[in-house]
């Protein structure tokens, strides 16, 4: 954006479609669709975790409502307290139990999980696949 080149500066509608942009619930939709990815799928085959160190979300079940994630963990094996383990409470939450996300702000909860979610999928190749870029490149 501060290209001294102004051909090489993004424009207006690019740097507005930009995730840092986006409204909270379009945030939760990203999130929502990275949870629905394989790896998050096999959330508790992960052992390794280093992304959760020092973040909001981090010991993430003890920030939530209990009674919300006993609704969720009591359906299988509990969710690991890992960052593919949120993902996949946040998508199973959004699917299988709305009125629990509809009163559960999860932006104010976890002010950093937006950001380190992206880095994360970013890193992995995840925002380039069909599933999860429609949403990065589409604006609302």
């Amino acid at each position: 954006m501060i290209n001294e080149n102004q051909n090489k500066r993004p424009t207006v509608e690019q740097t507005l479609a930009h995730p840092f942009f986006w409204t909270d619930e379009r945030r939760v939709e990203y999130l929502k669709k990275v949870g629905n990815q394989n790896e998050a799928r096999n959330c508790r085959n992960v052992d390794e975790e280093k992304y959760t160190e020092g973040k909001s979300f981090s010991e993430w079940k003890t920030k939530l409502p209990s009674e919300t994630v006993q609704k969720l963990d009591g359906k299988k094996k509990a969710y690991p307290e890992n960052t593919l383990g949120l993902l996949r409470f946040i998508r199973n939450l959004h699917e299988h139990q709305k009125a629990d996300a509809a009163k559960t702000n999860l932006m104010t909860i976890f002010p950093d999980l937006f950001e380190s979610v992206y880095l994360f999928a970013k890193e992995r190749g995840w925002n380039a696949r069909e599933s999860v870029s429609m949403d990065i490149n589409s604006a609302s």
